[in-house]
């Protein structure tokens, strides 16, 4: 075992939810500090790159014998048996897989020892269970525009917070995961059948990787309850490497000045969501509902975008920026 001070990041398999840490991992690491990281394979490069431990999230559940994929989807189904319409709301408000994921991480923290856990708050609860019961000490990571962001993940499914919440309570099958899991922590949680949504996933201290200017409102209702719970949120701002060279951040921030001086249109397209080779979500994958790959969605979306910046207007040129990233393409 390392004698360097080990963190664990638990994050979930989604390039929104990881690119932000992975400047975070490499500062850590650089400092000389041991950092674990779980996640799904397709991340498997990327995160030992930045000199973290990679640890292969369907691994970890394989020792407890659960296939984590074919878990995650059999969620979905349960969730189904007892409510019309979509049950995807279950992806991020439900409790099976939570339930079903807490023995898990228990184990594996025990066995690792870390000094602090950093988590998804939206996607990996779980892990803040878990270190909750440890007495561990976590941070949470929130890479949605601050927690306000809940609101519109709700209206994807034509519900307010309360309506959703009413759903969730009446739900069979996630009332039983919500009682597991009080009985397995020995506290009483709502676990999202009462608003705010998500408010458990918090601990003391949040940080979040954008600006506070930037993030999405937080009504007052909900603002007392993080309050009253003493949760802290920290915008950070957007995470990148602090070993990198300053050159190119500061020739873009001249440019951009300059854009905003002149009062020109600034024109921003992120390709994040296109992760180079991978089946699902790649420059040549197609997956569920999409028929078009990842590279066609970008063809489609440059035309248009070049389409409309080429017609002719008075004033100055407009100043595009495209980030690509090592894990785009």
């Amino acid at each position: 075992m390392s004698s360097k001070p080990t963190i664990a990041f638990v994050f979930p398999g989604r390039i929104d939810h990881v690119e932000p840490t992975l400047p975070l991992c490499r500062g850590l690491v650089k400092r000389d500090l041991q950092v674990e990281y779980v996640c799904d394979a397709a991340f498997r490069d990327a995160i030992r790159e930045t000199g973290a431990i990679f640890h292969d999230v369907e691994d970890i559940c394989a020792e407890h014998g659960i296939n984590f994929k074919e878990m995650l989807v059999d969620c979905l189904a349960e969730y189904a048996e007892d409510n019309s319409g979509d049950p995807a709301w279950g992806n991020i408000f439900g409790s099976i897989a939570t339930e079903k994921l807490i023995p898990v991480f228990l184990d594996f923290f025990r066995s690792l020892s870390p000094k602090v856990v950093v988590y998804c708050p939206i996607r990996c609860p779980y892990a803040h269970f878990a270190s909750q019961v440890l007495r561990i000490r976590d941070v949470s990571l929130l890479t949605e525009p601050g927690p306000g962001s809940m609101i519109r993940e709700v209206r994807k499914f034509g519900e307010t917070p309360g309506q959703l919440a009413e759903r969730i309570r009446s739900n069979t099958a996630n009332a039983k995961a919500v009682e597991g899991i009080r009985a397995l922590l020995k506290k009483v949680l709502s676990l999202n059948t009462f608003e705010p949504l998500c408010h458990e996933n918090y601990t003391q201290l949040n940080l979040v990787a954008t600006l506070q200017s930037l993030a999405d409102p937080l009504s007052e209702k909900d603002a007392c309850v993080y309050f009253a719970q003493g949760n802290k949120f920290e915008f950070l701002g957007p995470l990148r490497d602090p070993f990198s060279p300053e050159e190119t951040c500061s020739e873009l921030m001249d440019e951009i000045r300059e854009a905003v001086y002149t009062r020109s249109d600034i024109v921003y397209v992120s390709m994040g969501q296109i992760t180079g080779d991978d089946p699902r979500h790649g420059w040549n994958a197609s997956f569920g509902d999409n028929l078009l790959t990842g590279k066609q969605i970008c063809h489609a979306i440059y035309r248009v975008m070049f389409r409309e910046l080429g017609k002719a207007k008075v004033g100055p040129t407009p100043l595009v920026i495209f980030t690509v990233g090592k894990h785009g393409t």
